[in-house]
């Protein structure tokens, strides 16, 4: 693809997921994760994202091809309207980033973007915002959250109020829309760590707790962990399952 559409349409979603498709029924052989993953090893490969003003529209976004020596093997700029670059996730094939202004998903290996409806509900004042990402397996469908979190008393031990609105790709829905959840009162700031078989996992305030967001059942749901003074979840990581 030479050049790009500023603004896709919505069944544009249908025609990538053929290609998506295609795509996982490959890479479920062992002989080709055995093959990718030897390759892999001899010539790894970075994807470097960078936005910068450009003379024909406020910003252009690049999707790098890197070698491990920092040498750009392939180049594919992308136009786009705002610099949306402050959070970026990753899942299976497909990479999201956004702010609080506007949320894309963009998938790599064909270098396509899709730009999410505007976020219907804001807020005004002190508040944090964040996304998170997942892919519910079950259903073959990906999920976007967008939550916006606020103070709404200090003295109480559940302080924060966190407004949560989700995004649906598949392929299925020809018509995606964003959809408001249920509040959820919370002890500080959700901080997405890693996504696992269809759920979220959320550091929550300064890391002394977990919060999971299980996608199928659309609701969060906090933790049993060992109290402890010194239970930080910074460094956690998904090490698969057994």
């Amino acid at each position: 693809m030479s050049t790009y559409s500023q603004d896709f349409r919505k069944n544009s979603l249908q025609v990538l997921r053929c290609i998506w498709k295609q795509w996982r029924n490959l890479i479920s052989f062992s002989y080709f994760k055995k093959l990718h993953h030897h390759r892999s090893k001899l010539n790894p490969l970075l994807l470097h994202i960078e936005f910068l003003p450009a003379q024909s529209c406020p910003w252009t976004l690049y999707l790098n091809s890197m070698d491990m020596n920092g040498g750009i093997l392939e180049e594919n700029p992308i136009p786009t309207h705002s610099y949306v670059v402050n959070k970026l996730l990753s899942c299976f094939e497909l990479i999201c980033f956004g702010n609080s202004n506007q949320i894309v998903v963009c998938n790599p290996g064909t270098k396509e973007i899709l730009k999410l409806q505007a976020l219907p509900y804001k807020v005004d004042g002190d508040y944090w915002h964040e996304i998170s990402f997942g892919y519910l397996p079950s259903k073959n469908v990906y999920k976007i959250v967008d939550m916006i979190g606020m103070v709404v008393d200090h003295d109480e031990e559940n302080n924060h109020i966190i407004i949560s609105q989700v995004y649906t790709l598949s392929e299925d829905n020809s018509s995606p829309s964003w959809r408001r959840l249920q509040d959820y009162p919370s002890s500080g700031g959700l901080r997405p760590l890693f996504e696992k078989d269809g759920e979220i996992i959320f550091s929550c305030g300064a890391g002394s707790s977990l919060v999971c967001y299980d996608i199928k059942a659309k609701s969060f749901r906090r933790l049993s962990c060992k109290q402890s003074s010194r239970l930080y979840f910074d460094g956690l990581f998904s090490l698969g399952t057994r």
